[in-house]
């Protein structure tokens, strides 16, 4: 309730201190918070509030109803998990909740987002004697196989090399479609357009806290202490501390600055090494896809035209 009651006393408060109205909310699916402030409507009835949805929370929302659905049905004596090709194992859960969080991440629209991720499931569904891909993008560079033969004017076969995610059909779909006609609801997708997440408010608070832990009481001045110096150090790094406190009157020797600035240089160079580092990934990945197609048309051709000693 303690959320509850903040929301309504910022949203009550914004016109009158800050001139401005805070017509969106960022929150994580059921949002007793939203629904005290649709209820209450601090700007009136003219000035409705609108409801984003956090994408980290959505794209966990997938694989938590699919691991329930297996658990589910597990009670009522079907099996859709355990081991075998085309089952619900925990390997194929992961999968599809990362193609469903690409598809909103990816996708502008709700409707393209919807397409997306009917194609991560239907694709999964497909095989050589009953091809679903109606739902993949089409064109000769599109990533699905089928489609990108087509485009190519090739006959398309290999669903067994080329679909890494193979779902049964007949076992799965009549327990998979009520759910996934849940999560392409388009109310939820529109409230994904926008792209936001909580990560920033979840980070500021972990800078709040870490300079007032929740679990022990405080002053008011801690408080207020702790979220200004947060404030400060979140917007413009840990060197700005020292000037906010030389505004609230504290004295700040030379070794705080010192300090302040090291950190700061810190946090620069660990963000640049792991930019690095992700940039290293991505061309491994790359490499590792060339070979594999290399090798692959090799295969196709009869074997390499060359090797070291093998002649």
């Amino acid at each position: 309730m303690m959320e509850v009651e903040a929301a309504v006393e910022l949203w009550g408060r914004s016109v009158a201190r800050n001139k401005l109205r805070y017509t969106v909310v960022v929150s994580d699916g059921d949002s007793k918070a939203f629904n005290k402030l649709s209820q209450i409507q601090p700007y009136g009835p003219d000035v409705p509030i609108d409801k984003e949805d956090c994408l980290n929370h959505v794209g966990k929302r997938c694989g938590t109803a699919l691991r329930n659905l297996v658990a589910d049905c597990s009670k009522k004596g079907v099996t859709l998990g355990g081991r075998g090709r085309g089952r619900l194992t925990a390997d194929a859960v992961r999968k599809l909740q990362i193609y469903y969080s690409r598809a909103i991440r990816q996708n502008k629209t709700a409707e393209d987002m919807k397409r997306a991720i009917l194609a991560s499931l239907f694709h999964g569904y497909s095989t050589d004697n009953m091809p679903q891909h109606q739902y993949c993008p089409p064109g000769p560079d599109s990533r699905c196989f089928f489609k990108r033969s087509i485009g190519n004017h090739l006959y398309p076969t290999g669903r067994i090399k080329w679909v890494y995610t193979p779902l049964d059909f007949d076992l799965l779909h009549k327990h998979l479609e009520p759910l996934y006609q849940r999560l392409t609801n388009l109310d939820l997708l529109w409230r994904c357009e926008r792209k936001v997440t909580q990560n920033p408010s979840e980070s500021f608070h972990h800078s709040v806290w870490s300079r007032c832990s929740k679990k022990n009481l405080h002053s008011l001045k801690r408080v207020h202490f702790a979220v200004i110096s947060a404030a400060a150090e979140y917007n413009r790094g840990p060197a700005a501390a020292s000037t906010v406190k030389n505004v609230l009157g504290f004295q700040v020797g030379e070794d705080a600055s010192r300090l302040g600035h090291a950190r700061m240089q810190k946090r620069v160079e660990r963000s640049i090494l792991q930019q690095q580092q992700k940039q290293n990934r991505r061309r491994a990945k790359r490499a590792e896809a060339k070979e594999k197609a290399r090798k692959e048309k090799e295969a196709e051709e009869g074997g390499p035209a060359y090797q070291a000693g093998m002649f």
